[in-house]
């Protein structure tokens, strides 16, 4: 009988051992966290002529390049179009002149002048939650709408954290991600220690083994004996 309680009560730790590790897993691979981001078109001036707008949404391109997708969901990713303002109607041409170019964007998004990119920019970006609390996370892009698509290159990141400090990150990977931000919490501040990472991870992966090492002990002990 007492033998039974034992196991009970070692097969309980397990569950509340295994339980625990689920939660114990935000220490050892610290959650992420999404980042909106902005766009700026850093040669809009080259093309004064043109407009660009992005599909699906009615965020505007301002004068000076700026463009926030606060409108477009997390995970959609959105073409960015180009158009000639000589390819556009009159009334299309009073609607923008009167500052209502965002209600315009689906519809010139079907004149056959319009160009499309050759890749898709996104509202928001994945960080570690270790990083710094970031107030804003600007993309600058260069573009090109000379040819059959719009041409779009990312060319940095830079990333202001709400304690002040900047941060530049050139975009080394293609168009397919974006660099991440380095600066991290200190332990103090509420980030992460790698000490203590390293230890929680010792003891949630080695606690379950040792508790079936004991299962096994007393399970043999109890066959000896009889």
């Amino acid at each position: 009988m007492k033998t039974k309680i034992i196991l009970l009560t070692v097969f309980f730790m397990t569950v509340l051992v295994f339980m625990s590790g689920s939660v114990s897993a935000d220490i050892l691979l610290p959650d992420s966290i999404k980042e909106r981001l902005t766009y700026k078109i850093t040669n809009i001036d080259e093309y004064p002529d043109h407009i660009f707008f992005p599909e699906s949404s009615e965020a505007v391109v301002d004068k000076d390049g700026v463009l926030d997708l606060k409108d477009v969901p997390p995970l959609m990713g959105v073409r960015l179009f180009a158009i000639d303002k000589d390819d556009l109607t009159e009334k299309e041409q009073e609607e923008i002149e009167q500052g209502n170019e965002g209600e315009l964007n689906e519809e010139l998004e079907t004149n056959p002048n319009a160009v499309a990119s050759n890749t898709r920019i996104y509202s928001m970006m994945t960080i570690s939650k270790n990083i710094l609390p970031i107030k804003k996370a600007t993309v600058y892009l260069e573009v090109d709408p000379s040819g059959d698509a719009l041409e779009i290159t990312k060319k940095k990141v830079r990333y202001e954290y709400k304690n002040g400090e900047t941060e530049e990150r050139d975009c080394e990977y293609g168009d397919h991600e974006l660099p991440q931000p380095t600066k991290k919490k200190s332990f103090a501040s509420g980030g992460y220690s790698y000490t203590l990472m390293f230890l929680t991870g010792i003891c949630v992966c080695c606690f379950p083994s040792l508790i079936i090492i004991v299962i096994v002990i007393l399970l043999l002990y109890r066959r000896a004996k009889k």
